[in-house]
């Protein structure tokens, strides 16, 4: 009896020395690391009876059942430290910084505008070291690092590869000219603004992503001439003047349609020497690059719908243009887009004389418009620039169904005192009110909140915004 008692003291003793070390350890561990659950026997759940058996599943992988690693996408910190798992971002040491007060760019979440740091590279021109793989930092000092500054690592010649992290949002002009070892950069969603020539002359860059946000400035990629794989993402905003000229993909002639028209992926990106005629621009097609048919000798164009964005002087000078319709899809359309066309000259166009519309887009504004004008109510788009030094306007009502007050909308208008504005607006430009000094009320129907969110510029120290939760100064003070 007494050894009947031994036994099964022993085998409870062992049983719970089993369950305890199973809990410690977390499940057993195979040889890849991976921490699975164990086979049905060691969990000690009793196995189906012979008649319960499924036969396709006989043959069961015997990794079934057994748990994966947890996978996440990493949130690095101002610390350079992934929130979720504590993994270490590594950065190239070295680098120097210059702190900025307030940064303009409205598209940076709230915590990552005021202050943060530019990375200035490392050390005057001529003197620099840099080589190699540069890795730049999410923080530096307890503050993010939003910008890289013009000509940073200009002429580091011997950089072969740049890690840009998510926390950046500009790339300066020249930041990377003429990095001639540089052979791929992938640009996170994160950038707004690749400016002026920020990669020009890259000659060893084969390759570059660029992500959904970036503003892609004039001659950015321009000059490198091994750059053959580029992706652009549909949701790119805008592209500059001669972004890709002079690239292997520009100079390859298989990637010219027929009509003399070049695009990269959905973005029509030149087409000047395109010969007389109506050009049907190829379904599914984005943008059309700033100054892309300049001077051409176009008479009509078909413009697909879907498309978002017309770029700056997209047909400037072509004088013969009689005809275009662009679709209601397009809610971005640059400045000086139709000057000098047929389109333009025509004055059955002109609304009293004085604005231009083409379908639901007003496109320019004559600086002989007077008092309050109210946009038509069916408008989708308004261009850049478009009543730029309006003297004698005084107010201005845009209609919901406008997404953007494009850049510099009002430069100039010095008489300008009243702007009614829609929910419908997510995006004003820079600029958009610059010297409108009598400027004293905006009529914003959205929140506070919501306005601080879309514009991040100056306005007149007199200036009201009337929200629909109350009124406030320029400085973000309530005001009765």
């Amino acid at each position: 009896m007494k050894h009947k008692l031994l036994t099964i003291l022993l085998t409870l003793i062992a049983a719970l020395c089993l369950t305890l070390g199973l809990a410690a350890c977390g499940g057993d561990t195979d040889n890849s690391g991976n921490t699975g659950s164990g086979s049905d026997t060691e969990q000690g759940t009793t196995k189906p009876d012979d008649g319960d058996k499924d036969p396709d599943k006989e043959d069961k992988d015997p990794d079934d059942g057994k748990e994966e690693p947890v996978e996440h996408e990493h949130v690095y910190t101002v610390e350079n430290v992934c929130g979720v798992c504590g993994k270490k971002w590594e950065y190239t040491e070295g680098l120097q910084y210059v702190l900025y007060e307030v940064s303009s760019d409205a598209a940076l979440p709230n915590e990552q505008r005021d202050p943060s740091y530019c990375v200035m590279g490392a050390g005057e021109r001529g003197e620099r070291e840099e080589s190699g793989d540069i890795v730049l930092p999410y923080g530096y000092n307890g503050k993010w690092v939003t910008m890289i500054d013009e000509d940073a690592f200009w002429d580091c010649s011997g950089i072969t590869s740049v890690t840009i992290p998510s926390s950046i949002s500009i790339i300066g002009k020249g930041a990377f000219m003429d990095c001639t070892s540089l052979t791929h950069v992938e640009i996170p969603d994160s950038v707004t603004q690749i400016v002026y020539d920020a990669f020009m002359g890259c000659t060893s860059l084969k390759s570059v992503k660029i992500g959904k946000n970036a503003v892609v400035m004039d001659y950015a990629f321009s000059g490198c001439t091994a750059l053959t794989d580029i992706e652009l993402s549909d949701s790119v905003p805008s592209i500059g003047n001669r972004v890709f000229e002079d690239t292997g993909y520009y100079n390859d002639p298989s990637n010219w349609d027929e009509s003399g028209v070049l695009y990269i992926g959905n973005h029509l990106i030149e087409g000047a020497e395109v010969g007389e005629g109506t050009y049907t621009v190829r379904t599914g097609t984005k943008t059309v690059a700033d100054q892309a048919f300049r001077d051409s000798s176009l008479t009509g164009v078909v413009l697909p719908e879907g498309l978002i964005c017309i770029g700056n002087q997209a047909f400037d000078g072509c004088e013969g243009l009689a005809s275009v319709s662009i679709p209601d899809s397009v809610h971005h359309i640059g400045s000086d887009v139709f000057r000098g066309t047929a389109v333009y000259q025509d004055q059955a166009n002109w609304e009293n004389g004085e604005v231009l519309y083409l379908g639901h887009h007003l496109i320019e504004a004559k600086q002989t418009l007077a008092g309050n004008y109210t946009i038509r109510p069916d408008t989708n788009s308004i261009a850049e620039w478009a009543f730029y030094e309006c003297v004698l306007l005084t107010g201005v009502t845009i209609p919901e169904g406008v997404t953007e007050i494009g850049t510099a909308l009002f430069y100039g208008c010095s008489e300008l005192k009243e702007v009614t504005l829609p929910k419908s607006v997510t995006l004003i430009g820079d600029a958009a009110f610059s010297e409108c000094v009598a400027l004293a009320d905006i009529r914003y129907d959205g929140s506070h909140e919501r306005w601080c969110e879309i514009y991040n510029d100056t306005l007149p120290e007199h200036a009201v915004i009337h929200c629909t939760d109350g009124n406030y100064d320029a400085e973000g003070n309530i005001v009765q």
